[in-house]
């Protein structure tokens, strides 16, 4: 890719996460409506929320001035009632909104929240099966048992190992690695 393509691409990113952010003052976006390309927004994100507030984090580096840090703080507390549901779709969110703004600016509020949904999932954990149940509170809880998973849960597995390495907690990190383990994926090796 050119250097000219790169940056147009870039641009038009930009211009739809700001659009976005203009748009979403009041929830998250969950997914665009059908009809007029709108989005449909949900209070605390859903599980989609958090890749919303991960573009903030990568918008800010990419041009601070209009992307202020304070824009991926705001979205992030609309996500922070997430933190304690019963959902291994927490995982998804709660890196890409809280872990990458501890990753990219060694930023208090985003690590603090990504290690409080972290430790959740941690407890959420079921030895006997070797993985984290979806959860009474996980968008299709309704149609699985208390004891399945799916594969769409294996990225929790991403944040428990980063809050491992950050906590330098052996249990969580065995965790993470039982659970990816169950799913059929390798555990990451540190």
């Amino acid at each position: 890719m050119s250097k000219s393509h790169y940056l147009s691409a870039r641009d038009r990113m930009l211009t739809r996460i700001a659009q976005t952010r203009d748009a979403a003052k009041a929830g998250l976006p969950h997914g665009p409506a059908r009809n007029d390309g709108k989005w449909t927004l949900t209070s605390d994100g859903d599980w989609t929320g958090g890749a919303f507030v991960g573009e903030l984090w990568l918008a800010h580096v990419a041009d601070p001035q209009r992307f202020p840090i304070s824009d991926a703080h705001a979205a992030l507390r609309r996500m922070l009632p997430r933190d304690q549901l019963r959902t291994a779709f927490k995982g998804f969110g709660f890196y890409h909104g809280a872990a990458l703004g501890s990753i990219l600016f060694a930023d208090e509020t985003g690590r603090n929240a990504a290690l409080t949904a972290a430790r959740s999932l941690e407890q959420m954990f079921d030895p006997k099966l070797g993985l984290i149940p979806l959860g009474q509170d996980a968008e299709e809880a309704s149609a699985v048992s208390m004891a399945e998973s799916s594969i769409d849960s294996l990225q929790a597995t991403g944040l428990l190992y980063w809050a491992a390495d950050q906590l330098g907690d052996a249990h969580m990190d065995a965790v993470q690695c039982s659970y990816a383990e169950s799913i059929g994926n390798p555990c990451a090796v540190r």
